[in-house]
């Protein structure tokens, strides 16, 4: 039952924190974003986000009496940065939005990611151990990969506001190159430790280095982002869980 809790809980978190920067615009009626497609959408259909908000804050609230308490340790924190990072935050003029640490934001994207659907899991079925640790380095390369990208689409924005992120010092190319780099590692790294993953996991990262050496363009809009770097996590949980169902 805590597997399922824990997905539930997951998957309703991941509603809340991509539902925030709306839900912000919406209550603030902040102007100044809404050159975001996301942000657009949320302004023009106020009342579904605030229905799918509120059911998932209710669900979150459900799932989290279901899972082990001792989790809510690691949870909560986890939560708390996933919000800063959604939402730009300031106490007494200092700004505590994660979004604007210079270089780290990337980082703790991958970072926060990993240890929510990759190391927590683990630890929740008691299989936290050494032997993972090479799958774990594994997972952390894709997240990696996937986050590097996200800040091209954020470029121009962080140039103008003077952010020091890996696409605005070393442009658009090398920050390309940077995910692909990862991507080809993890490759190496699949193909050499393991066996039984080996296919799926193929599988999508070859889709991921295809998606963005050959597909993927300086002046792809934000929809790009959404739809398809972003579903890539997507699209892996669904190959994994065709190739073990047969």
């Amino acid at each position: 039952m805590s597997n399922y809790s824990y997905l539930g809980f997951i998957f309703f978190s991941t509603l809340i924190v991509y539902n925030t920067k709306g839900i912000h615009a919406i209550l603030t009626k902040n102007k100044s974003v809404s050159n975001s497609l996301k942000i657009q959408w949320a302004l023009k259909n106020k009342f579904l986000i605030r229905i799918i908000y509120c059911i998932s804050i209710l669900s979150c609230i459900y799932f989290s009496l279901l899972i082990p308490p001792s989790f809510l340790f690691y949870i909560i924190p986890l939560s708390i940065i996933s919000i800063l990072y959604s939402v730009p935050f300031s106490i007494n003029g200092l700004n505590l939005s994660i979004r604007q640490i210079p270089y780290l934001k990337t980082l703790i994207v991958a970072v926060t990611w990993l240890l929510i659907v990759t190391i927590l899991p683990l630890k929740l079925n008691n299989s936290l151990s050494e032997e993972y640790l090479t799958w774990i380095l594994n997972e952390f390369l894709f997240l990696l990969a996937l986050s590097v990208l996200f800040d091209i689409k954020d470029t121009q924005k962080d140039h103008s506001s003077n952010l020091k992120t890996i696409p605005v010092v070393f442009g658009y190319s090398t920050t390309k190159g940077i995910s692909v780099g990862l991507l080809s590692l993890k490759l190496l790294l699949l193909l050499r430790y393991f066996d039984r993953f080996v296919l799926p996991e193929t599988i999508i990262t070859l889709l991921s280095i295809i998606l963005i050496y050959f597909l993927m363009r300086k002046d792809k809009q934000e929809s790009f982002y959404m739809g398809k770097i972003d579903s890539l996590m997507i699209v892996k949980f669904i190959i994994s869980a065709l190739y073990f169902s047969i």
